[in-house]
């Protein structure tokens, strides 16, 4: 009993190891902040607005996996006088890990920061 619990326990220091080695190399190695010209681009294809990300993209890792995204803006349609439907200061958005390996996006928590919107209507 005792050599299956010091065998468990090792088990799990080693995955924690792991894990703490994973989040440092994609820490050092992958930059979201590359990506924002993708995003902008994907964003304008999908829903023919304008998205603009004038902030710092960081990724967290605690408690939950997320990205905080600060200065966002997305367009209005070419119609509407107002230019930006919403305007946010800080976006905090956190998904459940364990979602992803499933290959779902299940959103933990979206949180918006100094959000100004523009609701118009005809």
């Amino acid at each position: 009993m005792r050599k299956l619990l010091k065998w468990v326990l090792g088990l799990l220091v080693g995955f924690g190891l792991l894990l703490i080695v994973a989040i440092a190399i994609i820490s050092v190695h992958f930059d979201p902040n590359a990506y924002k010209q993708t995003l902008q681009q994907e964003f304008k294809s999908a829903t023919n607005r304008d998205l603009q990300i004038n902030g710092k993209i960081h990724l967290s890792y605690y408690p939950w996996l997320g990205v905080v995204v600060e200065d966002v803006r997305v367009g209005n349609p070419p119609e509407f006088s107002e230019p930006w439907f919403v305007d946010v200061g800080r976006m905090d958005v956190s998904v459940k890990l364990l979602s992803l390996f499933h290959g779902d996006i299940i959103a933990n928590k979206i949180e918006l920061k100094s959000a100004k919107f523009n609701f118009i209507t005809r």
